[in-house]
Parts: structure tokens; C-alpha cells; sequence
């Protein structure tokens, strides 16, 4: 089997992901406005790299199809519902509730979190569960 040489695409690529992960962990920009940028920087990449080397390593298409995903949009779509709970105060009585009976021990509640979250995983698709108790892990 044949190793395929590491190319500029694939170090930029690289360079890239490491750079949102920094924008991303900073919080200085907004998410909409770090992930657009990324985007265009990948286009740009690719697009550069098929004019010097004179063919098209990745279309257009190609790097914009994964976003098109439907899984990427479900859960873009979830990410939204969880936001708007956290904005209303719908998860405030569950947070409420596992901070009375963790009786402020970070372990206790750690421990009855994940309890919670593993028991509702046996009902529920995962994805919105993580949706819905992410802000309250953050809290």
C-alpha cells in the first residue's frame, strides 16, 4: 500500500482547525462569525491550491456538501432549541433541583448529573440530551 505524501492542503487544513479551536476557546469573535471565516479560508485554500498545482484537489461542491448534512443541520437545529431553553429559564428547575439535593458538594452534583443524563439516555436520543444539559454543565 502506498503512503500518500502530507501536501500544503493538508498542513493548512491543519493549521486551520488548531486556529478555530483557539478562536473558538478565546471567545473574543462570535461562533457565526469564527465559522464563516473558516469556511471562506477553506475555499480560498482549495481554490488556491488548484490554481498552482492546475487541478482541482477539492470543488467547491466537495467542501461545501458536508455542510448540507442533514445530521449537521439536526443538530445545528438542536443547538438552537437548547439556547432558546436556556434563554426562557426552562432548564433553571432542573439545575435548581440537582443543586438542592447535591446540597452544594460539586461531586455530589457532578455524580447526580450524570446519573440524570445516563437515565434519560435510556429513552431519548443522545443528542438532544447533551443539547440540554450542556448549558446547565456550564452553569
Amino acid at each position: 500500500m502506498a503512503s500518500v505524501e502530507p501536501g500544503f492542503e493538508m498542513w493548512a487544513t491543519l493549521l486551520l482547525t488548531a486556529a478555530a479551536i483557539v478562536a473558538y476557546a478565546s471567545e473574543r469573535l462570535s461562533i457565526e462569525l469564527i465559522s464563516l471565516s473558516i469556511l471562506g479560508a477553506l475555499l480560498l485554500l482549495f481554490q488556491a491550491g488548484a490554481l498552482l498545482t492546475g487541478e482541482p484537489t477539492l470543488t467547491t461542491d466537495d467542501v461545501l456538501h458536508g455542510f448540507a448534512s442533514p445530521a449537521l443541520i439536526a443538530v445545528s437545529a438542536l443547538l438552537v432549541v437548547g439556547q432558546t431553553m436556556v434563554a426562557t429559564g426552562a432548564l433553571e428547575g432542573i439545575a435548581r433541583l440537582l443543586i438542592r439535593l447535591s446540597r452544594g458538594s460539586f461531586e455530589r452534583a457532578l455524580v447526580l448529573t450524570l446519573g440524570y443524563v445516563t437515565a434519560s439516555s435510556a429513552f431519548l436520543n443522545n443528542t438532544p440530551i447533551v443539547v440540554i444539559f450542556i448549558p446547565i454543565m456550564r452553569s
